[in-house]
């Protein structure tokens, strides 16, 4: 069984002071008496069939599987990325209908993305998997007199900047969280009066309305609902600033609880990074909601070679149902132990043609020839920077005892910043992933390039 890296999680302002080097770890997450995890991609993307399998050969826990398949699901999302809970839900209703010939019917009420990318991706998906509604932004549920309220507290923040001293910076973070904590109090007093039932939508290109209770009891007892986000990372990453209640992103948070506290969707999952505050969603929905937290290591839990360690919220509406579930219970019945490593992902050739427009646009940064650069290691077209960096991990690698069966780091870290190790640190849209077994740089478009990456 391979093993990752560890992972640091430093509290605000300690990462970049931190110098300590990634070291492997003996453990992970894994309980040790776990089912041998993929040992191929194609095994790896035959994970839906995996989890419906393993939650079938309990029966109570297939009682509650085919309970669920009773009601028609109603799907929102809010800031939760490139739609993955639509392709999950679309996979693992592909498996139910195959192993129980049950259906998990579904439907998409709307997505809310603040990145343009993540919108065009929205925008872009066709027939049932497309949701209902598009809208840009949380703002634009706040009325005119809330929005005003809310500029006029971040007005009166105080702004980080550069040329700030670590005692000025740590008093500004401080007032700002302070600011945002009024923030929270007052649309908490006053959400049921400074929420619109309206958004702008991009789908219609027009406001739509949602119903006040539009998630629980308006669509009758054979509908229930689910609601997705991703809201608070950036301030509570390791990477990053580190700002923690002071980041703008607090905002946001306090909009979509108020929101899900009209909406009263029967399901929240709620996914941050593991440094975010727990007490922070109890304050806000723990009245209404019964909440369960599970610290998840990310995808290598379940025996995929990347890191992405979280921290999801599983919010039950009280009025509807009740949690039975545990995390000792989610890592017994779905941890799989890791038999592949990063450069799994490595797979095109070297005469694929994105490969080649790769090397050729660093061969063009280094005002070398291309025909020349065919020839030449991937190392020595990179800057000097990058190629310092991957000196670095090198010497690294060699102290490692005993040495991973693999390397993944990215270049565009610093080396003491982030731990490098047999998986990836996290599949982003950015980064330089380098492997030092296979001498060449990766990124997410190419590793999602393989055939068995495309949705079902």
């Amino acid at each position: 069984m391979l093993k990752r890296a560890a992972s640091r999680y430093p509290l605000p302002g300690q990462a970049a002071k931190a110098k300590a080097k990634a070291q492997p770890v003996s453990a992970d997450s894994t309980p040790s008496d776990a089912l041998p995890g993929p040992s191929t991609l194609k095994e790896a993307f035959a994970w839906p069939a995996d989890m419906v399998k393993a939650v079938c050969s309990d029966p109570e826990r297939l009682r509650r599987l085919k309970q669920l398949t009773e009601k028609s699901w109603q799907v929102s999302s809010d800031y939760s990325g490139l739609r993955t809970e639509e392709v999950c839900f679309q996979a693992l209703n592909q498996e139910i209908g195959k192993q129980l010939g049950l259906e998990l019917k579904h439907s998409f009420l709307y997505s809310c993305a603040c990145d343009a990318t993540c919108r065009s991706l929205v925008l872009g998906t066709t027939g049932s998997r497309k949701p209902q509604h598009c809208f840009k932004d949380l703002n634009g549920w706040l009325t005119a007199e809330a929005e005003m309220e809310l500029d006029g507290i971040e007005s009166m923040m105080p702004k980080l900047t550069k040329e700030m001293t670590p005692a000025e910076r740590e008093s500004a973070e401080t007032k700002r969280a302070a600011a945002y904590d009024e923030m929270g109090a007052w649309l908490f007093k006053n959400y049921s009066t400074a929420l619109r039932k309206k958004n702008y939508c991009l789908e219609h290109m027009g406001s739509c309305e949602l119903e006040s209770g539009s998630g629980s009891e308006s669509h009758g007892p054979d509908h229930a609902s689910l609601a997705v986000a991703g809201l608070t990372c950036v301030g509570w990453s390791i990477m990053g600033k580190h700002e923690g209640f002071g980041h703008n992103s607090m905002r946001p948070f306090f909009i979509w609880c108020c929101h899900q506290r009209e909406q009263k969707p029967w399901i929240l999952v709620v996914e941050s990074a593991l440094r975010f505050p727990r007490p922070s969603l109890e304050k806000y929905l723990g009245d209404m909601y019964h909440l369960v937290f599970f610290e998840h290591s990310g995808p290598v839990l379940h025996g995929w070679p990347v890191g992405r360690p979280r921290m999801y919220c599983l919010g039950f509406l009280r009025s509807k149902l009740t949690s039975v579930g545990s995390q000792e219970e989610y890592n017994k019945v779905l941890s799989r132990t890791l038999q592949l490593s990063g450069d799994v992902f490595f797979f095109l050739d070297e005469d694929d043609q994105e490969v080649m427009n790769e090397k050729f646009m660093l061969a063009l940064r280094r005002c070398v020839q291309f025909s020349a650069a065919q020839n030449l290691p991937w190392e020595i077209l990179y800057p000097g920077a990058k190629q310092q960096i991957i000196e670095e991990h090198k010497k690294l690698f060699h102290q490692m005892c005993p040495q991973p069966p693999a390397y993944i780091c990215d270049l565009d870290q610093n080396v003491g910043f982030m731990s490098a190790g047999p998986v990836w640190p996290c599949l982003v849209r950015h980064g330089t992933i380098y492997s030092l077994n296979k001498e060449e740089a990766c990124n997410c478009p190419r590793a999602l390039r393989h055939p068995r990456l495309s949705c079902p």
